[in-house]
């Protein structure tokens, strides 16, 4: 859920370089036969924003798909693409874009599954660095009978903002996590974020991370209470310090929730803490 810069690429001379480096091989003539459509379907992806109801199968490159695939999963050295997914698999990202969860992704996810199209196999737009917990749920999924099932890092532009906000249900000391699309998105945004957050079964998830997060938001505040510290304070010290990382990220996600909870400001501000703190 975090939003990705769209890698730069003029998509016409990539391909026109990946075809011609074929002409020595035995698909030399596959490639150069369907260069020009290949072409125009990369960068209708662009123009479409990936978006696969405007995207039809391509039933004439059925025959050639393995061909297509091998140019992602065995590029030669230093071959056209191999810098540019090396680029893509660079190691400086500490969230999933997919999920927002902490953490280095392992692996480039196809947006569009190479199952079904694989003439996107070595399209940068298409290819999404994701964890490995995203791409189990994803698989080859990609739309339903609602519309597309996942949000598109380089495209959604609404992603620079929060897209996901918590509900937190009492009882505060044992308190149920809600995980829901936020309230300032909406439309059809919105229904593609609750695909998203289906989908990829972020509800469960997240739920699972809450409960090791809110036991140290509980002592935190216990700290804070034993040194006079305002409680409020020294949560949006640690909502600040998240936002840096991504309005999406986990932390971010459930500390702006606590912050805007003013039942649960109270009981942090004046209740009764577990004894176990």
């Amino acid at each position: 859920m975090i939003q990705l810069p769209k890698p730069v690429v003029d998509v016409a001379s990539y391909i026109a370089e990946v075809v011609a480096e074929r002409q020595a091989g035995i698909n030399a003539i596959d490639f150069q036969s369907v260069e020009t459509a290949w072409i125009k379907r990369c960068q209708d992806y662009d123009d479409k924003h990936g978006e696969a109801a405007q995207l039809q199968i391509w039933p004439a490159i059925k025959v050639k798909s393995t061909s297509f695939k091998t140019l992602y999963a065995s590029p030669a050295a230093n071959s056209v693409q191999e810098p540019v997914l090396n680029a893509l698999r660079d190691r400086s990202l500490t969230l999933c874009p997919m999920c927002g969860e902490a953490g280095t992704p392992n692996t480039l996810d196809h947006y569009l599954p190479l199952e079904y199209f694989p003439e996107f196999s070595i399209l940068p737009f298409n290819l999404v660095p994701a964890c490995d917990i995203c791409q189990l749920h994803k698989l080859s999924r990609y739309i339903g009978s609602e519309g597309r099932l996942f949000l598109h890092p380089y495209y959604d532009s609404f992603l620079i903002g929060q897209v996901a906000q918590l509900k937190i249900h009492p009882p505060y000391n044992t308190p149920t996590p809600e995980l829901v699309c936020h309230a300032t998105v909406t439309g059809v945004d919105a229904a593609v974020v609750e695909r998203h957050l289906r989908e990829l079964q972020l509800h469960a998830r997240f739920k699972a991370s809450f409960k090791k997060e809110y036991i140290r938001l509980l002592r935190l505040v216990h700290r804070a209470r034993g040194r006079n510290r305002r409680v409020l304070q020294s949560i949006n010290v640690l909502r600040e310090h998240a936002a840096d990382k991504s309005v999406n990220c986990w932390e971010h996600i459930l500390y702006e929730s606590v912050v805007n909870d003013a039942d649960l400001l109270d009981y942090l501000a004046t209740g009764q803490l577990p004894a176990y703190l």
